[in-house]
């Protein structure tokens, strides 16, 4: 440290507080920010492998930050199960879980002593709970995990808890932003804050233009995503016991005929089958579910906004903006000797559903910022008058340090999922196809049902991911590939 910096600390414990906070901020928004584009990296290139060892790595790494650690946790639960490390992915995808689970029904999702940090720094500050999208998510990946052990009662709960995230952002999720939104604007007009708002967006007019993009992507409607329904739906169609589950997979499947009326070709097979006697049985199908590419991911969006303090007009603050991720594959082809070909068709589009939560929380993310810029720049200000040039340059440093956009989120999310459904094969035999490109054979069980999911984050990946699940008859017991019987099964081993 310089003789100048020694000199500015001895100015004040509020200065060096301010300073310290945000210099902590900003190194662990540096550091997520690394972890992510090396993790991104590795993943987008088909290195599924490297890919779960760099998101293990990062989530053992950050197991006692509470801020952060659930956006590793799902990385890493993401990761080793596409490498085949179906044991690990359920460990961190439970580790999430225990993180987000007192915010089902219970706890709120903000608190007055985080408000006042993340005013006071940055919203990088705000612990990260999940956005209803990544919690359903999260237990639909898990009730994947599941199936593929032959765990087939776990799946059926990870399945129930999926539809409880949908349940719970229906009832709760858009007051609590209301209300957020109420909050910053009085907070607002007490700073005298004033941000004059576009009226389509409801964002500040500096801002407004630089989300245009995103004002015409739309979600399905009360949080919901139609995969976990489809695939719910397949479950009880599959396995019903009575005529409560064959009820419920029609539910869950003319959900999805509503959110998806495209994909109605390939549902109507399935809700014809929910209309048969359990006793009836069921006829041997495979569903292949395609998970190309990655949601859209948070930037940062740097911009100089008004805000007349002292003899300063504007100052420099930090946005989040959402970057769409489109180089991937669309529509798989399933094919072979005993298959009639036949090409996948969207049951859910991520891209539009993030943006549209994205979007829905924005104006308050947007204006808590400028409120954010505007206590900076006074503070500045009033080190300046009262601490002359030392105090002016420690509120530089700390307008610097601390002007970050918050940009976690879950990269490693597909960006749409599709749905191809055939007999299954007499031989077992499936080829699979995306635009020309062979991806490999899958075997599945013979007179059974089965599910597939296909895994290509993107054009340049060098191979699939494909999981196997037999859902229906007897089956050969579950052993995990990445490890023996007696190893430990957590992924801090």
């Amino acid at each position: 440290m310089t003789e100048s910096g020694r000199h500015l600390l001895r100015r004040g414990p509020v200065v060096a507080s301010l300073a310290m906070v945000a210099l902590v901020s900003i190194g662990c928004q540096s550091g997520y920010r690394s972890d992510a584009r090396m993790l991104t990296n590795h993943w987008d290139r088909g290195d599924y492998s490297a890919a779960a060892a760099a998101g293990s790595m990062a989530a053992r790494a950050n197991e006692h930050d509470d801020i952060d650690r659930v956006v590793y946790n799902l990385e890493a639960g993401r990761t080793t199960q596409a490498a085949g490390d179906v044991r690990s992915s359920v460990v961190f995808f439970d580790l999430a879980y225990s993180d987000v689970r007192p915010y089902l029904d219970t706890e709120a999702e903000d608190t007055v002593s985080e408000a006042v940090v993340t005013t006071a720094v940055n919203q990088t500050m705000a612990t990260y709970r999940g956005t209803p999208n990544e919690r359903i998510l999260m237990s639909t990946m898990q009730a994947v995990n599941f199936m593929v052990m032959g765990d087939m009662e776990s799946a059926r709960i990870e399945l129930n808890r999926a539809l409880d995230w949908q349940q719970d952002a229906e009832r709760r999720y858009a007051k609590e932003i209301e209300r957020e939104q109420a909050a910053t604007e009085r907070a607002a007009e007490e700073e005298e804050v004033e941000t004059e708002t576009d009226a389509r967006s409801g964002l500040p007019e500096s801002v407004a233009p630089h989300y245009a993009y995103l004002q015409d992507l739309r979600g399905y409607g009360a949080y919901r995503n139609p995969f976990p329904s489809h695939l719910r739906g397949v479950f009880l169609l599959a396995r019903a016991v009575d005529v409560g589950d064959l009820a419920n997979a029609r539910t869950d499947l003319n959900q999805v005929a509503g959110m998806s009326p495209d994909a109605m070709p390939m549902l109507e097979a399935d809700l014809a089958l929910a209309d048969r006697a359990p006793t009836a049985g069921m006829p041997p199908v495979t569903w292949i579910y395609f998970l190309p590419g990655r949601a859209p991911h948070k930037d940062e969006l740097r911009l100089d906004i008004p805000i007349p303090v002292g003899n300063v007009n504007y100052v420099s603050a930090a946005f989040p903006r959402l970057v769409h991720n489109r180089n991937h594959h669309v529509g798989l082809e399933v094919h072979g000797p005993e298959v009639e070909t036949v090409t996948s068709l969207q049951i859910a589009d991520n891209d539009r559903i993030v943006a549209s939560e994205f979007n829905e929380r924005l104006p308050t993310i947007v204006t808590q910022e400028i409120i954010s810029s505007a206590a900076k720049a006074t503070a500045t200000w009033a080190l300046k008058e009262s601490a002359g040039e030392y105090g002016e340059l420690a509120g530089i440093l700390y307008q610097a340090a601390s002007t970050a956009a918050d940009t976690r989120s879950w990269r490693t999310m597909p960006a749409v999922i599709e749905v191809a459904r055939v007999p299954t094969p007499a031989d077992g035999a499936i080829e699979l196809v995306a635009d020309g490109r062979g991806l490999g054979r899958v075997e599945v069980t013979p007179n059974e049902c089965n599910i597939i999911i296909v895994t290509l984050p993107s054009v340049d990946a060098a191979e699939a991911s494909i999981m196997n699940i037999q859902l229906t008859g007897e089956r050969i017991p579950w052993t995990d590939p990445e490890q023996d019987d007696e190893s430990d099964p957590s992924p801090a081993a």
